[in-house]
């Protein structure tokens, strides 16, 4: 079964997946550091 989308609906739908992994990685990134010092990651 194929399903056939709109090209503006796919693209909304794109930009909304980037948006969300967008905040993801703005959430995380201010933790790198607790993260990292939390399993003992140095640089190798």
């Amino acid at each position: 079964m194929s399903m056939v989308m709109e090209h503006s609906k796919e693209k909304k739908l794109l930009h909304t997946l980037f948006l969300c992994f967008g905040f993801g990685i703005m959430a995380w990134l201010p933790r790198f550091p607790e993260v990292k010092a939390n399993l003992k990651a140095g640089r190798s």
